[in-house]
C-alpha cells in the first residue's frame, strides 16, 4: 500500500472548520492528546510491535463534506471484521468491504500494539458496547467505544470527541505507532461529491 506523509492527517492551511474546528480547539487548550504525533516529548514510549495470533489496526477516516462527516471517524478492526459505532449502533463488517463502502473520504490503518490476549478484550468491549450506551455527537461517538476498551485495560487515555483526538492520544501512549501505517487514498470522484456518508443522513457507519 502506499504511504503518505502524516502532516496529511492534519489541514494543511489554517484551523479545522466549522464544529471541528471548534471541538479542536477547545480540547486543545485543556488536552496534550492532539499534540504533533512525531514529538510526544512527555508521552509513553512507543511499545514494541507485538506478535499475537491476532491482529487489530485502528482504522482513521480524514474529515470529509460538511456533515457529520465532516468531523472524521474512528473504527476498529480486529482479525479482518471492522467494529465502528454509529447512531444506528454498533456497525459490524468485513473490513474489506467497509473500507470500499467509505472511499468517499480516505483513510488510514495504524496496527495496534495490543497482545492477543488484549485484543480479546478490545473485542468484547466492542461487542458489549451497543446494549448499554446510546449514540450521543459528544459523550458517546465514534471514539468513546475504543476509549472505554483501553482505560478498561488500564491505558490513560484522554477522552476526546474527535476522532482526531483519539488518534493522537494513542500516539503520545505509546498504542501506535503515528509514522507506521497503510494509505487508502478516497476515490476522486466520489470526495469531490459526496457532502457525508453516502448512505445516511446523520446514520451512516
Amino acid at each position: 500500500m502506499p504511504k503518505k506523509n502524516l502532516s496529511a492527517l492534519r489541514p494543511e492551511v489554517g484551523p479545522p472548520r466549522g464544529l471541528l474546528g471548534y471541538l479542536s480547539a477547545a480540547i486543545s487548550t485543556g488536552s496534550n492528546a492532539t499534540q504533533e504525533t512525531d514529538a510526544r516529548p512527555r508521552g509513553a514510549p512507543l511499545r514494541p510491535p507485538p506478535q499475537p495470533a491476532r491482529l487489530g489496526e485502528l482504522l482513521y477516516f480524514d474529515p470529509n463534506g460538511w456533515r457529520e462527516s465532516s468531523l472524521g471517524h474512528i473504527a476498529v478492526d480486529i482479525d479482518g471484521i471492522t467494529y465502528s459505532w454509529t447512531p444506528k449502533g454498533m456497525h459490524v463488517e468485513p473490513t474489506l468491504d467497509y473500507l470500499k463502502r467509505n472511499s468517499f473520504r480516505d483513510a488510514y490503518s495504524f496496527p495496534l500494539r495490543l497482545s492477543s490476549k488484549e485484543l480479546g478484550q478490545i473485542e468484547t468491549s466492542m461487542q458489549d458496547y451497543g446494549p448499554h450506551h446510546k449514540y450521543d455527537i459528544f459523550d458517546a461517538n465514534c471514539t468513546d467505544p475504543l476509549e472505554d476498551g483501553l482505560q478498561q485495560l488500564g491505558f490513560p487515555i484522554a477522552r476526546s470527541p474527535l476522532p482526531l483526538g483519539l488518534r493522537d492520544s494513542l500516539v503520545y501512549n505509546g498504542l501506535i505507532d503515528g509514522n507506521g501505517y497503510h494509505y487508502y487514498p478516497a476515490d476522486p470522484e466520489k470526495k469531490r461529491w459526496y457532502p457525508n456518508a453516502p448512505w445516511s443522513v446523520m446514520g451512516g457507519p
